[in-house]
């Protein structure tokens, strides 16, 4: 972050500074304060996360979905490549909010969305409540 942060013209050190630099990530990307706070809430913040990753990719014109995949999934490799690369530039917010995403992505974002949310659910809702008892005795050994 520290060199996506000189591209965004604020100085690299304060990327390095745990809470001051979501702050100012978030601060950058027009968000409200309140994603510095939920950033720091367990699960939420994963979440959040990615939302800053992607609108800072957004800011340096990368809004492919191949860009924001890696920016996620490989942010320790890819965020540096980006930072050192010479021809990635801060364009400004209207460029960000000029970006209309195409009819293929925008289901792709609503697919991979559903699957998270419905993984979720079943794996800290549906399933954390489940009761062993006597009447599943063919996956439970009853004494």
């Amino acid at each position: 972050m520290y060199k996506i942060f000189e591209k965004l013209g604020i100085e690299g050190w304060k990327a390095l500074v745990p809470f001051y630099g979501t702050y100012l990530a978030v601060k950058t990307i027009k968000k409200s304060w309140a994603w510095t706070i939920t950033y720091y809430v367990p699960f939420l913040g994963f979440v959040v996360w990615m939302g800053i990753i992607v609108e800072l990719m957004k800011l340096l014109g990368k809004t492919s979905f191949k860009d924001h995949f890696l920016g996620v999934v490989f942010a320790g490799i890819y965020l540096p490549y980006i930072g050192f690369k010479e021809d990635v530039k801060f364009l400004g917010f209207e460029a960000a909010a000029n970006y209309k995403k195409s009819f293929k992505r925008e289901w792709v974002d609503a697919i991979i969305f559903a699957v998270v949310a419905a993984t979720l659910i079943r794996g800290f809702y549906i399933e954390a409540f489940t009761i062993p008892t006597s009447s599943m005795e063919q996956k439970l050994l009853v004494g």
